[in-house]
């Protein structure tokens, strides 16, 4: 049987990010988050940084009104993980927080 691994997902989910389809972009986050719980946690599975990167990428680019709502639930959630040691080596940076100010940035000039 197939299994994506992190780099496949990245692949898709930049995809999706980049027509602006940030629901599905996040969704494919979720998918990947449960298969690497289902699955014993395998490294191939585990979401980095840079998926979450691109789930706010796209939130910050949507047009959806609760764009800058899904930006400040996914910091939390990437706050929460780390917190928690369900994803202890996800990086939680300046940078992040940066994409995050981002969604609601974007949203407040339009």
């Amino acid at each position: 049987d197939f299994m994506p691994d992190t780099v496949s997902y990245h692949r898709v989910m930049s995809m999706y990010a980049h027509t602006r389809n940030a629901s599905a972009v996040e969704g494919l986050l979720e998918e990947m988050f449960q298969l690497y719980v289902q699955n014993g946690r395998p490294g191939n599975l585990m979401p980095r940084k840079k998926h979450f990167s691109l789930v706010l990428f796209a939130w910050s680019k949507s047009k959806d009104p609760a764009a800058p709502a899904r930006g400040v639930a996914v910091l939390e959630r990437m706050l929460k993980l780390k917190a928690s040691g369900e994803l202890p080596t996800l990086v939680v940076d300046a940078a992040i927080f940066n994409a995050a100010m981002v969604t609601w940035l974007r949203l407040r000039t339009k």
